[in-house]
C-alpha cells in the first residue's frame, strides 16, 4: 500500500505549528512594546528606544525556546515519518502472494544502515533550519527600530497622532514578515512557511525510507510510482513506471524471476533505480507521489490517464492564495495598534474565510485550517506549564508542544 501523504503532512504540520506559535509570540511582544506610552507625545520615541533592551531579552527567550523545541520536534517528526512506513501491510501482502511469512524486522545491518540514514536526514534538516534561528532576533529588533523611526517621522509631519503613525509604519513591516528569511537563492520566506516546506520534505523522505526498508525486508526488489493528476515535469518520467530498489541494479528491459512461480523468468522494464529517480527530482519538496511494491509476473501497471489536471491545479493554487490572505490579515489583526486597524483586519478575515468556504466546496478540496493561521494551536500536554506566555508575560496564547 502507498505511503499516507496526509499522515506525513500532519506530522510535519505539528513542527510548523511550533514556529507559527513563536512568530505569534514575537509579533505580540513587538506590538505591546510599540503600543506602550503612545499617549506621551514627544517622549514616545525615547521611551520606545529605551525599551529595546527589554524587547531583546523577551525575544531571546522566545528564540531559545523555539530553537530547543523546534530542533527536538524536527528529530521526532522525521523519526515518526520513518515509522509511518506501512510495515505490517507490506509483510502481509508478501505473505499473501508467496505463502511465506515476511522476514521479521530484526536489527540486520541493512536496517541499521537505514536507521542511520534517517538519523542523518533529521540532523541535516536541523542544520538547514539553524540559519533561520540565527536570523530571528536581528530581524525582530530591526523591525522594531524601523517601526519606531517610521512612526516618529510621520508624527513630526503633524499628519496623525502617535498611535496611528506607529500603526501605519508597523503595518508595512508586518506585511513583509517580522520573521522573514532569505534563502540561498534570494527568495524570501516566512519563517513557518519555510519550516513547513523543509520538514514536510524530510518527513516524506523518511517515510519513503521506512517504506523501502519494509519492502526490502519482505523480499521486494521493485516498486512502481503512482499516477497522480497535475504532476510536475520532474516526476512525470517516473509515473506508472518500475524502479529498482537496490542501488546499482540493472535497468532497462531485464529478465526477473516470477514472484509466484520460482524458476520462471518474465520481462520487466525498469526505467531507473530509486536513487537515480530521486536524484532526477522524484520526491522533491512538496512532492505527493508514493511507491507501490511491484511483483514481476503478478503486478499490473494500470495507467489512470490523469497526466494533467489544469483546473485542479488552478483550484489548489487559488486555495494557497486564500490561505496567504488569511495569514496576512491575521498577522495584521495581531499587530493592530488602533481600533480602526483591528476592525479592518477582522472584517477582511471574515470575508476571506467566507471565500475559502465557498472555494473548497465548489472544488471539493480539503481545507487545511492550520495553513490559514499564524498561531493555530497544538494544545500542550498537561505536564507542560511553562510555555511562551509564562516566559513573556504577554497577553498571547502561545502553546508549544515538546
Amino acid at each position: 500500500m502507498p505511503i499516507d501523504i496526509d499522515h506525513t503532512d500532519a506530522i510535519a504540520a505539528a513542527v510548523a505549528a511550533i514556529y507559527r506559535e513563536g512568530e505569534t509570540a514575537l509579533l505580540a511582544t513587538i506590538t505591546a512594546r510599540l503600543d506602550a506610552g503612545h499617549d506621551r507625545g514627544t517622549d514616545w520615541q525615547a521611551g520606545r528606544l529605551a525599551a529595546i533592551t527589554a524587547l531583546r531579552r523577551a525575544a531571546e527567550r522566545i528564540v531559545e525556546q523555539l530553537t530547543a523545541s523546534g530542533s527536538t520536534a524536527v528529530r521526532r517528526a522525521v523519526a515518526a515519518g520513518y515509522r509511518s512506513g506501512p510495515a505490517d501491510a507490506v509483510r502481509d501482502l508478501a505473505h499473501a502472494l508467496t505463502g511465506r511469512p515476511g522476514p521479521a524486522r530484526a536489527a540486520t545491518p541493512a536496517l541499521r544502515a537505514g536507521h542511520l540514514a534517517v538519523q542523518a536526514l533529521a540532523e541535516a534538516t536541523v542544520r538547514e533550519l539553524a540559519p533561520l534561528h540565527a536570523a530571528i532576533l536581528p530581524r525582530t529588533l530591526s523591525v522594531y527600530r524601523q517601526a519606531v523611526a517610521g512612526a516618529t517621522a510621520r508624527r513630526l509631519t503633524g499628519a496623525t497622532n502617535t498611535r496611528e503613525a506607529a500603526q501605519a509604519a508597523y503595518a508595512r513591516l508586518v506585511a513583509r514578515g517580522v520573521t522573514g528569511y532569505a534563502d540561498t537563492t534570494g527568495r524570501v520566506w516566512r519563517l513557518h512557511t519555510y519550516v513547513d516546506m523543509a520538514v514536510r520534505t524530510a518527513v516524506h523522505r523518511a517515510a519513503v525510507h521506512g517504506h523501502v526498508d519494509e519492502l526490502l525486508a519482505g523480499g521486494v526488489q521493485y516498486v512502481s510510482v503512482d499516477d497522480l493528476p497535475g504532476e510536475c515535469e520532474r516526476c512525470r518520467p517516473f509515473e506508472h513506471q518500475v524502479l529498482a530498489l537496490h542501488a546499482g541494479a540493472l535497468t532497462g528491459r531485464i529478465r526477473a524471476w516470477h514472484w509466484r512461480n520460482p524458476g520462471e523468468l518474465v520481462d520487466v522494464n525498469v526505467v531507473a533505480t530509486l536513487d537515480e529517480a530521486m536524484l532526477a527530482g522524484l520526491f522533491h519538496p512538496n512532492c505527493r507521489h508514493s511507491l507501490r511494491p511491484y511483483f514481476p509476473g503478478v503486478s499490473m501497471l494500470i495507467k489512470q490517464g490523469r497526466t494533467a489536471d489544469p483546473e485542479g491545479a488552478d483550484a489548489r493554487d487559488r486555495q494557497r492564495a486564500i490561505e496567504r490572505h488569511l495569514r496576512s490579515w491575521r498577522e495584521r489583526e495581531a499587530a493592530a495598534l488602533t481600533p480602526r486597524a483591528r476592525q479592518r483586519a477582522t472584517d477582511a478575515i471574515a470575508a476571506w474565510d467566507a471565500e475559502m468556504t465557498r472555494h473548497v466546496r465548489a472544488h471539493r478540496l480539503t481545507r487545511l485550517r492550520y495553513r490559514e493561521t499564524i498561531g493555530a494551536g497544538i494544545i500542550p500536554p498537561p505536564e507542560r506549564a511553562g510555555d511562551l506566555v509564562a516566559l513573556l508575560g504577554a497577553a498571547v496564547v502561545a502553546r508549544v508542544l515538546l
